[in-house]
């Protein structure tokens, strides 16, 4: 029997406050992340995003809702591979 992969749901609450806590400073240090729960900072920010999904918890306004969306989406931005110019002409 295949058991969905939910066990970090019990640390929505320390995420939560976390990224709160971070936001200001663009979402915390992957090691402290790594650290206080144990995940890549990629999964962290994945899971969280997740969460900001949902229903906002009772005390947090739209604004913080709104503010840790955005630190999601920046921490989750890659930016795409740089374009092989090959063939291009030299400058001479």
């Amino acid at each position: 029997m295949n058991v969905p992969d939910t066990d970090w749901l019990k640390d929505r609450h320390d995420m939560v406050f976390f990224a709160i806590r971070w936001a200001p400073f663009g979402g915390g240090a992957p090691e402290d992340i790594w650290t206080q729960f144990g995940v890549a900072e990629r999964v962290f920010f994945l899971r969280l995003r997740q969460l900001l999904s949902g229903q906002r918890p009772a005390g947090a306004d739209d604004l913080t809702w709104t503010r840790l969306r955005a630190v999601c989406d920046a921490r989750l931005d890659v930016p795409a591979p740089p374009i092989s110019h090959t063939g291009d002409a030299t400058p001479a």
